[in-house]
Parts: structure tokens; C-alpha cells; sequence
């Protein structure tokens, strides 16, 4: 009876290691999806800019548009300002993305830091011990892990808002300009 009570609490032990050790390639794929997206978002943003200011310098160069809207002071304001506040939020977005890729303190898995806390093989240890301490291992893995993939997480989130005020401070130039 005692025999297949041990031979139990091994198989749960080595689920839970199993399961622990699907948590934490969750957290790392987590993490380079929230990555890659970082860096699609800054290339997006990297072509975007050159073609919002080629865009706005066309406009406030061409000839017509000087002759029809230079006595005009409230277009030349609004057009001005509406093309700042574009910029600026096309950078705080690649700023955000910047630091979304930056690296951060992401864990994994630290075998000499388990076998210390066992006492470096001087005291026998059961394999029971062994797998519990992996097992307490990985949750404070995961939890490391976790707090720093939402971090990247709402970090990216203001990127994506970011943009998204850039894009409409563009359509809103061309639907002024479009209507004056």
C-alpha cells in the first residue's frame, strides 16, 4: 500500500514538473511575440515618418497651396501644430516599441542555484525533495517571468495607442485641408 502511495506522489510530482515547464516556455514564447510585434510596429513607424514628413513638406511647399492658404494664418497654425503633434506621437510610439525590446531581467532556468539550496550534494536528498524544490524553482521562475512579459505587454499597448493618435492627427490634416 505504501509502495504505490510513493509511486503517486512521484507521477504528481513529475506533472506538476511538466506542467511547470510548459508554463515557462509559455512566458519565453509570450515574450518574443510581444517582441516581434515591437519591432514590426517600429518598422511600420520607421517608413511611416519619412513619408509623413515628405508628405507635409510637398504640401507646404507647393506653390499653389502657398499662394492660396500663405494669407490664411488659422490653416498655416492648425497645419503646423496638427503636423508636431504627428510626429510626436510617432515617436513616443517608437520610443515605447524601443523599450518594449529592451531586455529585461527574464529568468530561466538555474540548476547551481538549486543544487546550493540543497547543500551541494554533501546531505543525501531524496529525489522527492529535489523535484519539490524544482518545482518551487519554477514558480518563482514564472512569477519573475510573468510580472516582466505584462510589463512589456502594457508597454507595447501604449505604442499601438501612440500610433494610432499619429495616424488620426494625419487623417485629420488631410480632412481639414480637404475641406478648406
Amino acid at each position: 500500500m505504501m509502495v504505490g502511495k510513493i509511486k503517486d506522489e512521484d507521477k504528481s510530482l513529475d506533472e506538476i514538473k511538466y506542467i511547470a515547464l510548459r508554463v515557462l516556455d509559455y512566458d519565453e514564447n509570450r515574450n518574443n511575440i510581444l517582441e516581434r510585434k515591437a519591432e514590426l510596429l517600429l518598422g511600420f513607424i520607421g517608413i511611416i515618418i519619412p513619408v509623413v514628413v515628405g508628405i507635409f513638406y510637398y504640401l507646404s511647399s507647393e506653390n499653389q497651396f502657398k499662394e492660396i492658404y500663405s494669407n490664411c494664418f488659422r490653416v498655416t497654425v492648425i497645419f503646423f501644430i496638427f503636423s508636431i503633434l504627428t510626429l510626436l506621437s510617432f515617436i513616443t510610439s517608437a520610443i515605447f516599441c524601443i523599450l518594449t525590446i529592451k531586455p529585461r531581467e527574464f529568468k530561466n532556468i538555474d540548476l547551481p542555484n538549486i543544487w546550493e539550496t540543497l547543500g551541494r550534494g554533501n546531505n543525501i536528498f531524496s529525489i522527492k525533495k529535489l523535484k519539490i524544490n524544482l518545482i518551487e524553482h519554477f514558480y518563482k521562475i514564472h512569477k519573475n517571468n510573468k510580472g516582466v512579459v505584462d510589463v512589456k505587454a502594457n508597454i507595447l499597448s501604449k505604442a499601438f495607442y501612440s500610433l494610432l493618435a499619429g495616424l488620426f492627427f494625419i487623417a485629420g490634416i488631410f480632412i481639414y485641408l480637404f475641406f478648406i
